[in-house]
């Protein structure tokens, strides 16, 4: 696929749809983190990078005694987590 013109700075909604397109196609498994970095128009590492940060975040959702355990240490309080 080529690469369409992107343009220098991207708004919130439009940096949204790039997080969940990317997402989607990660999700999907049919291609590779470097064919979504060129699809989306972004570096390989930058789709890893999303990928092992989203990968960190749902695994904190599926163990919420873990994150409150880091507030806790930090002596911080929390009421809600989400």
């Amino acid at each position: 696929m080529a690469m369409t013109w992107q343009p220098r700075v991207l708004t919130h909604q439009q940096l949204e749809e790039h997080r969940r397109e990317r997402a989607r196609l990660l999700r999907a498994g049919r291609l590779t983190q470097a064919a979504i970095a060129r699809q989306l128009g972004v570096s390989r590492m930058g789709v890893e990078i999303r990928y092992r940060v989203d990968d960190g975040f749902a695994r904190l959702r599926r163990r919420p005694e873990l994150l409150l355990s880091f507030f806790h240490h930090a002596g911080l309080v929390v009421n809600q987590l989400w």
